[in-house]
């Protein structure tokens, strides 16, 4: 085993919350170092939309929009009451009183956000859009570690932490391929920040019970490791009853067959501030399709479309679902978990225009029917007839027309699919999303022991330490993400009392 030299502070994960903690230490002078058990840089947050959910930005400001930490607060505690769900108001209010200062860190290091846009039912607009695309965050913020010398270990996956007398005092490590194993001894502790766990399923299922085998993740990489880690001295993950299965599943529309453009442009500074500029000044019909191209990947139908009349069909031609109940759940019980959204001309006419729309889509606003034939090709279908759309979509004919026959029969008729064209959307697939079940912690973001008392040199930050907070909304994940990093390194540097360096420190804005 190879010995690595003591460090200040050490941070496992590499994704977002690792990152944003590792710039946040190593700026306040402290030596870190950061493993990630990845090839590259990203983890989860590499893979989203890009969107942050936050209030009283100077994106606001520029605006006129006023807005505040507690409206913030109350508009997440209302989202965790209609989903039926508990939530931690402790960690809610942290993420709302935060989040405004991490959005102005994550400027200050180069992100360009267009907006604020609004998100209803949110009571103000909140939702800042990272542009092009979330690779920006990782790009900007390795850039910072490595300018401020932390040392990045690629291909290096934790298996355990060290604790000696009641504190966290180090990580081994396996360096891969055939790399051996390190032992990493850190002198202010460890920052947990491994992701969720949707891509274990015996770990999962420990904590949802009706998980269902064989759903894909959306990270293949998000194993939970963090988690087990930090149970094995004496954290514990908050058991969490009130969640089903339906409050991790999802379903996306499959990814294009190729790279979309906006993954393939520019990531510099003077490049997304341009990227941003035009997409203020110019028309909306030269830079939507552009936007359009790449976040239909991440999008999922809104409810309403359903209640409309739409309905899904899978591969065989036969109704997956019903008008009642969570499609989700219909779509786990299906063989290939594949499926198609099905409209005809009444559902075209009316979800082609505000406000009704296919999907919310961050940074434009909304996704109707005709940018997803213009901008996602792949997914859309169009058939003049039933029988038609079902051959062009290579599903029973027979079948399909059957099942349209008997939604008819049970339907009202302003609900009825009865005009021709037919249009499909899809394919749909099903994904385990994160799961918010995570360590306990604290408002330090402190690990906590079955007696919720901290545990020494141990924090955990993103999907691995949100307690009981459900991080509900849409924009929330990456706002928890980036801010319980910053937030785990300050308490870090904080407890360590560690003498803060005198370079610039980021600063939060604040109206008036």
């Amino acid at each position: 085993m190879v010995p690595v030299d003591d460090v200040d502070l050490i941070v496992v994960g590499g994704g977002g919350a690792g990152l944003m903690a590792a710039v946040t230490a190593a700026e306040r002078g402290m030596k870190v170092v950061l493993l990630e058990k990845a090839h590259l840089l990203g983890g989860t947050t590499a893979l989203s939309v890009g969107s942050i959910s936050a209030s009283q930005t100077s994106y606001q400001a520029a605006a006129g929009i006023e807005d505040s930490p507690a409206s913030h607060a109350a508009d997440l505690e209302a989202a965790t009451l209609r989903f039926g769900i508990e939530d931690d108001p402790a960690l809610r209010t942290l993420l709302a009183e935060h989040v405004g200062e991490t959005v102005e860190v994550l400027k200050r290091l180069g992100v360009v956000f267009l907006g604020p846009f609004p998100q209803p039912p949110s009571s103000a607009d909140r939702m800042h859009q990272v542009v092009p695309t979330s690779r920006v965050y990782i790009q900007r913020l390795e850039h910072a570690c490595r300018k401020l010398a932390v040392k990045i270990l690629l291909d290096c996956r934790a298996g355990a932490l060290i604790a000696e007398g009641g504190k966290v005092v180090g990580v081994l490590a396996a360096r891969a391929p055939g790399g051996g194993e390190l032992r990493l001894n850190s002198k202010h502790g460890v920052i947990l920040a491994t992701g969720a766990m949707e891509a274990n399923e015996a770990l999962l299922r420990k904590f949802i019970k009706s998980w269902p085998a064989g759903i894909p993740p959306w990270n293949p990489l998000a194993t939970g490791d963090g988690h087990v880690m930090a149970c094995e001295v004496g954290g514990h993950v908050v058991h969490r009853p009130d969640m089903g299965p339906e409050h991790v599943m999802r379903m996306r529309f499959v990814a294009p067959p190729r790279n979309p453009l906006l993954q393939s442009l520019p990531l510099s500074r003077s490049a997304t501030a341009f990227m941003a500029w035009a997409v203020k000044r110019l028309p909306a019909t030269l830079t939507r399709p552009f936007i359009m191209s790449f976040i239909t990947a991440a999008l999922r139908p809104d409810p309403e479309i359903f209640k409309a009349g739409a309905v899904l069909v899978n591969k065989q031609g036969n109704r997956v679902g019903g008008d009642a109940g969570i499609a989700e759940l219909s779509l786990a019980k299906e063989e290939t978990r594949e499926c198609w959204l099905i409209l005809d001309a009444r559902l075209a006419r009316k979800f082609s225009r505000w406000p009704h729309f296919v999907s919310t889509a961050p940074g434009v606003g909304y996704a109707y029917l005709s940018d997803y034939k213009r901008s996602r090709p792949d997914l859309y279908v169009a058939g003049r007839t039933a029988r038609e759309l079902a051959a062009k979509l290579g599903i029973a004919e027979d079948a399909f027309s059957a099942t349209l026959e008997t939604v008819n029969s049970e339907r009202d008729a302003e609900k009825q699919l009865l005009d021709g064209p037919y249009y499909a959307l899809g394919p749909l697939k099903l994904w385990g999303l994160p799961a918010p079940v995570g360590l306990a912690v604290d408002t330090k973001l402190r690990v906590l022991d079955r007696n919720d008392n901290p545990i020494a040199g141990l924090f955990a930050a993103g999907n691995t330490g949100q307690g009981r907070f459900t991080v509900s909304g849409h924009g929330h994940g990456l706002a928890w993400a980036f801010t319980s990093g910053r937030l785990a390194a300050e308490a870090a540097v904080e407890l360590a009392h560690f003498p803060r360096e005198t370079r610039d420190q980021p600063t939060a804005y604040r109206r008036g």
